[in-house]
């Protein structure tokens, strides 16, 4: 059941949809955004896993640009056509969540029972309210049109 908070949408866990606010659990008919996050949180562990066998040291060498295999990995598998300009909030979203798996991988928390909790909470305080654009019940019709 989809429930909305003033300009939030929810759907199920926090997450962001290209830096924005959607949770809850997707039902039919409501809110037209259907997202695959386990896919994004995949990527985050093995992107921070490969950095670390590459020699990586700190997270703080690992950086998200528009440029990045991973941006163009998340944005053909999110917007596929382009259609949706990517917000920068995004960006630093992703490098956030990338920096915090290869934190927790670095220090051996994977070996810990639900270690990726700590970084779902991590990343939902930097969820933004969803914009109207995506309310209307047309709106992947809208994208058309522009």
């Amino acid at each position: 059941m989809c429930q909305q908070e003033g300009d939030k949408v929810f759907r199920g866990d926090n997450h962001a949809l290209l830096g924005y606010k959607v949770r809850g659990i997707p039902s039919p008919g409501c809110c037209d955004i259907v997202l695959n996050w386990e896919f994004f949180y995949i990527q985050m562990e093995k992107y921070a896993r490969q950095a670390l066998a590459e020699g990586v040291k700190s997270d703080e060498e690992l950086i998200v640009t528009v440029d990045s295999e991973l941006f163009r990995h998340l944005n053909l598998h999110y917007n596929r056509n382009n259609q949706i300009e990517v917000p920068q909030n995004f960006l630093v979203a992703t490098q956030a969540a990338l920096r915090e798996f290869f934190k927790s991988v670095q220090a051996n928390k994977d070996s810990e029972p639900s270690w990726k909790k700590a970084i779902y909470k991590i990343i939902a305080r930097m969820d933004e309210t969803l914009p109207d654009f995506f309310k209307a019940p047309n709106w992947m019709e809208q994208l058309g049109d522009q």
